[in-house]
């Protein structure tokens, strides 16, 4: 009986382990989708409603050379702990002449774009710059920025060519 019940108990735990490891791979096979299939959502701009970009829909401008800076400290000043990123913009292709105009746009303010970059990861710890979803978080609030600062809602994503913590 004691045989019976130590196999019966190993199996029910590789079920569990089995069970565990599928939904493991399920998560991770849709978020690696979700970020292959990235869009983007801008506002029309006839009726400023939201629309949804597909990844053909949106042209991507690289802003220059990696950027290396120092992260900040939990408590403020420099953590000793560097970043190195390249950043590409994008806009909204389908625009005709708004979108020729915004990539005139971001090749004439590259140096603004890096200094927008660069002071948002300089006010970012190496902690927050490890999380998973730093990139995520960092493309938003930098996105946000220009969309402010240029005041173009063509400017529709930020994406991080290259991510390294020194």
């Amino acid at each position: 009986m004691e045989k019976g019940n130590l196999m019966m108990i190993v199996i029910i735990v590789l079920l569990v382990f089995l069970l565990a490891t599928v939904v493991g791979v399920a998560f991770f096979a849709h978020s690696a989708i979700a970020n292959i299939n990235q869009e983007a959502q801008t506002r029309d701009p006839f009726d400023n409603t939201p629309r949804v970009l597909r990844e053909n829909e949106i042209t991507r401008i690289s802003i220059g050379d990696s950027i290396v800076t120092n992260l900040a400290a939990d408590g403020g000043g420099s953590s000793g702990r560097m970043a190195r990123v390249s950043v590409a913009i994008g806009y909204d292709n389908t625009q005709g002449s708004n979108s020729a105009a915004t990539a005139t746009l971001i090749n004439e303010h590259r140096e603004v774009i890096q200094s927008i970059v660069l002071a948002a990861i300089r006010n970012t710890t190496y902690e927050e710059m490890s999380d998973r979803y730093a990139m995520d978080r960092l493309s938003a609030e930098i996105l946000q920025t220009l969309i402010d600062g240029f005041e173009n809602n063509y400017i529709v994503a930020v994406t991080f060519t290259e991510w390294m913590l020194i």
